[in-house]
């Protein structure tokens, strides 16, 4: 079986491939492999970054759960004017959650140079705790459409939590909620990706054990 060694470099340092030509990379941030037309024009092969690790037990503290600067042993890093109009973001997660009160738990979409949990939110959805339950497993889906690019760009999706039973993260077995936007989009800089999660109160923590961010669409 044949193999083939990628250079791995900073999108800056990749030389211009010849017209009719393409190039092919490992971006040193991201370590995903991307191929460079002749314009200068970069695109992942494919962008999916899983977790590695299982966070600790989240409550009142916000602390990303998926994406973000190597957390949970994922990166999510987008470079500049790589969102498009239809790129599509897509995260799924899955753990456990201890509830004795209906308190709100609140996920969060940030985006910014840090890739921490101080970059920009630019969308949040919400989930209403049960007032029981301990250790309930749970999923939770997001879906996230580009709609416009620019400095102004904007985002638009929902989030889906599947629930074991009625108590723990949810007192539904299942909820869909159609993300609210906090901010514009800026999508000609470079940046990280990172979904975050916040319980209004200790009677709520949720632990997530594994999960994964997808982009598709992106140019």
């Amino acid at each position: 079986m044949a193999s083939l060694t990628l250079p791995t470099t900073a999108v800056a340092s990749v030389p211009l491939p010849p017209s009719g030509s393409l190039a092919l990379y490992e971006d040193s941030l991201s370590l995903v492999p991307f191929v460079m037309n002749s314009a200068g024009s970069s695109q992942p092969i494919y962008l999916c970054v899983a977790n590695t690790a299982a966070t600790t037990g989240i409550n009142t503290n916000e602390a990303i759960v998926s994406g973000g600067n190597n957390v949970n042993g994922a990166t999510a890093h987008i470079l500049a004017n790589q969102l498009v109009v239809g790129s599509h973001i897509r995260i799924v997660l899955w753990g456990v959650c201890t509830s004795t009160a209906a308190n709100a738990s609140t996920f969060t979409l940030r985006c910014g140079a840090a890739g921490t949990t101080s970059d920009a939110s630019v969308a949040t959805a919400a989930v209403t705790a049960a007032a029981s339950g301990s250790a309930i497993p749970f999923m939770v889906e997001f879906d996230f459409t580009v709609t416009s690019t620019g400095t102004t760009g904007g985002i638009a999706g929902y989030m889906t939590v599947t629930n074991n039973g009625t108590t723990g993260i949810a007192a539904l077995a299942t909820t869909v909620v159609i993300s609210t936007v906090t901010a514009t989009l800026n999508t000609t800089v470079a940046g990280y990706i990172e979904l975050t999660y916040k319980s209004a109160a200790s009677t709520t923590t949720s632990t997530f054990n594994g999960g994964y961010m997808e982009f598709l669409g992106i140019g």
